[in-house]
């Protein structure tokens, strides 16, 4: 895969009760990786806990439904919250360094990678400004919207 998107679940976690208790939840984390719509297909690749953990929505092996333009060439990586104003757990965050060194070592993901926020991508709010902020000192990092 050539590119890497960062995204955040607020749209999903938010209406539900359990994420005010527990946003790292597996039910929480199972809703993440799939589509917040009827069909309830997995969406994204992958799914990052605030406690760290890391869940499998489609996984390496099949193309997400996570960037429309983008889903051929990229993994798309969610954090569970809503990273708009403040950052995620350093946890989380190292959970999903470690998602990606592990596609790179597998090479399922290019060493030469693109690293981008889902707003870089499509029209949103999502990564979030707080951690699209962030991810912009990673290696790999693009800056700007990014054309597929």
């Amino acid at each position: 895969m050539d590119t890497i998107i960062i995204s955040l679940s607020q749209s999903i976690c938010r209406p539900l009760p359990l994420c005010a208790t527990s946003p790292s939840s597996l039910l929480v984390a199972s809703l993440c990786c799939q589509q917040p719509f009827a069909d309830r297909r997995k969406v994204k690749s992958f799914c990052v806990g605030s406690e760290g953990g890391a869940y499998e929505g489609r996984g390496w092996e099949v193309i997400g439904i996570h960037a429309p333009q983008a889903n051929n060439v990229s993994i798309g990586i969610c954090l569970i919250g809503d990273w708009r104003y403040e950052l995620p757990p350093q946890i989380q965050l190292e959970t999903t360094k470690a998602l990606i060194a592990t596609g790179l070592k597998r090479g399922i993901i290019s060493p030469h990678y693109k690293l981008i926020g889902h707003s870089q991508a499509t029209t949103t709010e999502c990564p979030g400004t707080a951690l699209l902020d962030h991810i912009a000192t990673w290696p790999h990092y693009v800056p700007g919207k990014i054309d597929f």
